[in-house]
């Protein structure tokens, strides 16, 4: 039996459906984690966006550290890092619930991402409570405040341990699907005796404390002599940065990065929601990516160039004015997106006028199921519907709807325009977003009506 997913415009999944339950292994982890990250607030999904290119970056600066100093541990930390970027992405994209997300891509690719992360996580915490020395090496490039940096090796590779655990019970229990309270409770016991032995050096009396780190040292020498080339590298950052920050630069970067971000994403949202059609609104989520995050970086540069124009070195001012400049690039980037896809409708719709085609219909016939999981009035949700619809062909300029009304089983809307096509592209990000029952279809008709198209929703 085939999968029961279906996609837009009359398209399904082809693969063979897991079990007894009426989705492919894919598209089923797909509806259990959506099902898991609706209970979290929505801007969830833009903060798993967030650590995702947190850990991408993460992964890259150490691959150059790794071809810089030839640490085995980096290499080991950059495979992590990819697999850690890898879920998070897998994990936002699910969590949207836009027509992009509804591909089995994203279920392998989180499936990919756990089992990178668990391997190579699993390695590193073991490599790096071995080799001691190797963890402090990491944990200098943190620049971590003096009370946390004596400890810091031993709290890096419990937090490590923490993060593989939690993905190993993902991994078994949502990719694989083996939900024995055995496993769960054997699980559970392994993930908190690694997290301890982490975390032994920390409780350990200052005597044996000092033996620990000479034995460790001897061991293996710590990767935290940099070349010449990455000192070039070093040099390069700091007398950029320090015109405007001092000498201790990061904590303000990444707190402008943050509330940077914040804000952006809070400006983009309200902009992209006021005034606008839920279809808007949904078309414009991924391009609005690149606005919220570009927004922070250029920031943070242009707050750099005025601090050292105007001579000035505090970071709170350069904070205040980074987050000043990138609410500006934020609002003019929304802007630019919206302006950029009403722009592509009225295009898509008024090419389609000069062709001299015969008046087209698309008729909507939405299936009524009563009661709808989660509505009280399925006629008002129609309603709605109508009304959504209505606003996104007034967008696209494609075509209007002449009538709509409840008939039998069906809630039927009736459009007119010059193009059917035209009018059911300019409603694909609507109709992928609103609950449609099985059953439910579109009839596009051509000419005098004699050609029909029928299209399963």
């Amino acid at each position: 039996m085939r999968c029961q997913k279906t996609y837009l415009a009359d398209g399904h999944c082809k693969k063979g459906v897991f079990g007894a339950s009426k989705w492919c292994r894919w598209h089923k982890i797909i509806e259990e984690f959506r099902a898991d990250l609706s209970r979290y607030p929505k801007i969830a999904a833009q903060g798993m966006m967030f650590a995702s290119s947190g850990f991408a970056y993460g992964a890259g600066y150490s691959l150059w550290m790794y071809s810089k100093q030839g640490a085995v541990v980096w290499g080991i930390l950059a495979v992590f890092l990819i697999g850690s970027s890898a879920k998070y992405f897998a994990d936002g994209c699910i969590a949207q619930d836009h027509p992009f997300s509804q591909f089995a891509l994203w279920g392998q690719l989180l499936a990919f991402g756990l089992a990178v992360e668990v391997t190579a996580g699993a390695t590193l915490g073991f490599y790096l409570v071995l080799h001691y020395s190797e963890g402090e090496g990491l944990a200098g490039e943190l620049s971590l405040p003096s009370f946390l940096a004596r400890f810091a090796p031993s709290l890096l590779t419990a937090a490590i341990v923490l993060e593989v655990g939690v993905s190993v019970r993902l991994l078994v229990k949502r990719i694989f699907f083996w939900r024995r309270p055995m496993v769960n409770s054997f699980l559970t016991i392994m993930i908190w005796g690694m997290v301890g032995t982490a975390l032994r050096p920390i409780w350990m009396p200052p005597e044996q404390h000092l033996k620990f780190e000479q034995k460790n040292k001897s061991i293996s020498e710590s990767p935290r002599v940099p070349s010449s080339q990455s000192d070039a590298e070093r040099r390069r950052a700091d007398n950029f940065w320090q015109p405007a920050l001092g000498d201790h630069y990061w904590t303000p970067l990444i707190a402008a990065w943050v509330l940077g971000f914040i804000v952006a994403e809070v400006i983009n949202k309200r902009m992209r929601s006021r005034d606008r059609a839920v279809a808007v609104f949904r078309a414009t989520v991924w391009p609005s990516f690149p606005v919220c995050y570009g927004s922070p970086l250029l920031g943070a540069e242009g707050a750099r160039y005025i601090m050292v124009w105007a001579k000035a070195q505090n970071s709170w001012l350069f904070v205040a004015v980074a987050i000043s400049i990138n609410a500006v690039a934020a609002t003019l980037g929304t802007i630019a997106v919206v302006r950029i896809y009403l722009a592509n409708l009225r295009q898509s719709g008024s090419s389609a006028i000069g062709k001299r085609e015969r008046r087209q219909e698309l008729e909507l016939f939405l299936r009524i199921e009563s009661p709808v999981p989660g509505i009280a009035d399925t006629s008002d949700r129609f309603v709605y519907a109508a009304h959504e619809i209505q606003l996104a062909l007034e967008y696209s300029g494609a075509g209007r709807i002449e009538a709509y009304g409840k008939q039998d089983d069906y809630f039927i809307i009736q459009m007119a325009g010059s193009s059917a096509v035209s009018m059911f592209h300019a409603l694909r990000d609507l109709l992928a977003n609103i609950y449609i029952a099985p059953g439910s279809f579109a009839v596009m008709r051509y000419g005098d009506g004699s050609q029909e198209r029928m299209i399963e929703l």
